[in-house]
């Protein structure tokens, strides 16, 4: 029985999780009746108490307030009532990204799955970047754990 969790290591700091992302693994050639996608999920991935640091609620007004410019594609109107700011209270990609690193070359993990076996196989990933920052990318693993 394999588990897995996807670890990223960023050689340096411009990889950013509200405008890049990665794909569950795709399963390349699975056997019948075997699912060819293992997700990975989103939460139960930051330290316990990350969320007290980030705000529930937006001390500004919408108007007062710009996207950063690569979150561009993401908010091409702006912050708006139907498209408000993210909550980092509940983002906890965000929430891994912030916390400080201990080293230089750091990893920040970005998904795990403790339900589903990892079936043998070769899987794809999709890692769609908002800029081309591959010199910067070097992904180890997918880490397995048994």
């Amino acid at each position: 029985m394999v588990r897995m969790i996807l670890i990223v290591r960023l050689v340096d700091a411009h990889l950013t999780p509200s405008t890049d992302t990665f794909s569950d693994l795709t399963l390349l050639n699975p056997p019948s009746g075997a699912s060819s996608t293992y997700n990975f999920s989103e939460t139960g991935i930051a330290w316990p108490g990350e969320a007290k640091k980030y705000s529930q609620t937006l001390a500004y007004n919408l108007s007062e307030i710009i996207p950063p410019p690569n979150w561009a594609a993401r908010f091409p109107n702006g912050y708006t009532a139907e498209q408000p700011p993210p909550n980092f209270n509940v983002d906890e990609h965000f929430q891994n990204w912030m916390r400080t690193a201990g080293l230089p070359t750091f990893t920040k993990l970005y998904g795990r799955n403790d339900q589903d076996d990892l079936i043998q196989g070769r899987y794809q990933i999709t890692i769609d970047m908002s800029k081309s920052l591959l010199k910067f990318l070097q992904i180890r693993g997918p880490i397995c754990l048994f």
